[in-house]
């Protein structure tokens, strides 16, 4: 979550780092784009590894409904990082510079 966010950001201040991007809604659009890919992961691998377990031992997962709980923190700490990344490093962007604020 925390590499992906950075990851994230990183592209979006300096690979991407447009004028025609250097918008606050670009950058909620990004932000909102990595918390959903960070929540598919999320979602995904814990669901595919605890059915994988479960299977072995010929069990149900009793734990099915607490996967969108966990994806969803995942996706609000990823909205956290996200921003703290971007004040971090966007002052070394040449055009996203002023983005989001």
């Amino acid at each position: 979550m925390v590499v992906s966010s950075l990851a994230m950001m990183l592209i979006y201040y300096y690979a991407i780092d447009h004028p025609k991007f250097a918008k606050w809604y670009h950058w909620l659009i990004w932000t909102l784009v990595a918390a959903m890919l960070n929540f598919a992961v999320a979602y995904l691998m814990t669901d595919y590894h605890l059915e994988k377990v479960f299977a072995l031992q010929e069990q149900p997962v009793p734990y099915s409904s607490e996967f969108f709980t966990f994806s969803s923190i995942n996706a609000i700490f990823t909205l956290l990082f996200c921003t703290l990344f971007s004040f971090l490093i966007r002052g070394k962007s040449v055009m996203c510079r002023r983005t989001p604020f």
